[in-house]
């Protein structure tokens, strides 16, 4: 599956394995670092229990959105093309 891949998440020591590479891992790491400081300055929650779950519950709505806005795209996307091969069929 990969490498076992070491870091921390709110002084918490995590190790995963993955086939994506140190660099991958950490960059996740530290992105979701700056979430959980971001919804900590927001909500001035402090345990670390708590915040977790505040920032799951963000990142998890914004994922929603954003897996929405994609179908909205695809959806155009499949509609232009249909539209534009009957241009070419009709000519």
């Amino acid at each position: 599956m990969g490498n076992l891949v070491e870091f921390e998440i709110l002084g918490q020591s995590l190790a995963v394995k993955s086939g994506e590479g140190e660099e991958s891992v950490k960059k996740v790491a530290s992105y979701l670092e700056e979430r959980i400081e971001q919804v900590k300055e927001a909500t001035g929650v402090a345990g670390s229990h708590r915040l977790l779950l505040y920032t799951a519950f963000q990142m998890a709505n914004e994922n929603l959105k954003v897996k929405a806005e994609l179908k909205k795209l695809e959806e155009e996307v499949d509609s232009i093309s249909s539209n534009v091969l009957e241009m070419f069929e009709h000519k």
